[in-house]
C-alpha cells in the first residue's frame, strides 16, 4: 500500500490473498475504532480521525485519490462507490463523488456523545 506518490505505509505478500489472486469482489477503504462494548452503552469515547464528523468544512478525516490495482498496466478510480456507518450516531462518513472526477470520503467523529449511548 502506498500513499502518495512514493510513501509507502505497508505490505501484504501475496501469499496471504491467494483466493482472489485473480480477482476480487470488492474493494474496501474506511476507518476503524475498537470497543469492548459494540452495541451496548456505553460505547467507547475514543475518537474517529480528529474527532469531528464528517465535513469538508471542519477538515475531517479524508481518503481521497482512492485507485485500483487490477492485472492491467494502469490504476484505476473505482468505478462505484457508496459510503456507509454502523455506529452513526458516533462516527460518520460523508461521500464526495458528485461534479468531481474522483470520489472522497470524509469520516470522523467523537464517539460517546449526547447522541450515542
Amino acid at each position: 500500500m502506498q500513499y502518495g506518490e512514493k510513501t509507502n505505509i505497508g505490505y501484504w505478500p501475496p501469499e496471504l490473498f491467494e483466493t482472489i489472486c485473480y480477482n476480487a469482489q470488492s474493494v474496501e477503504w474506511g476507518g476503524e475504532v475498537y470497543s469492548s462494548s459494540i452495541g451496548h452503552t456505553p460505547h467507547t469515547a475514543t475518537q474517529m480521525g480528529n474527532g469531528q464528523f464528517a465535513t469538508v468544512l471542519d477538515f475531517s478525516s479524508a481518503i481521497t485519490r482512492m485507485r485500483i490495482h487490477d492485472n492491467s498496466e494502469f490504476l484505476k478510480i473505482p468505478e462505484w462507490v457508496t459510503d456507509y456507518s454502523d455506529e452513526y450516531n458516533c462516527y460518520d462518513v460523508w461521500l464526495m463523488s458528485d461534479y468531481i472526477d474522483d470520489p472522497q470520503f470524509y469520516y470522523g467523529g467523537p464517539g460517546r456523545n449526547p447522541k450515542c449511548p
